[in-house]
């Protein structure tokens, strides 16, 4: 039914309406899940795999962009110095905008911003 009301309003030249809602925002304090020694435990495990189990990576330009900037690769698997990763972590931003093809769209990721899920209005 929904669709047959899309289909008449696109024959018609007239655009389907979407419903926008201001970007919601996260004003609860964060939750301290793991102590410090607990978060600790999982970085080092993360960085025992990066170097030294290593990620399978199987597409050429990935390999290539990798070898491009350092990181070591043994056939498909590639081998991360945990000193280059912590750099490159330190290099990200703490917020960023998801640039949308429509401006009005954009929305702001990181920080107190929460990402809204925005759907297609029904159609009258």
């Amino acid at each position: 039914m929904v669709r047959r009301r899309e289909r008449k309003t696109r024959e018609r030249g007239e655009e389907t309406a979407v419903s926008r809602a201001t970007q919601p925002l996260h004003h609860l304090p964060p939750y301290e899940i793991l102590n410090e020694e607990g978060l600790q435990k999982i970085h080092d495990a993360s960085m025992t795999i990066l170097s030294e189990i290593g990620i399978d990576f199987y597409d050429a330009e990935a390999q290539a962009v990798l070898r491009a900037n350092g990181v070591r690769l043994e056939g498909d698997t590639a081998y991360f110095d945990p000193a280059q990763v912590m750099e490159t972590i330190a290099q990200a931003p703490a917020k960023f905008t998801q640039i949308a093809r429509n401006p009005a769209n954009n929305v702001l990721i990181g920080g107190q911003h929460l990402a809204p899920r925005l759907r297609p209005a029904l159609c009258a």
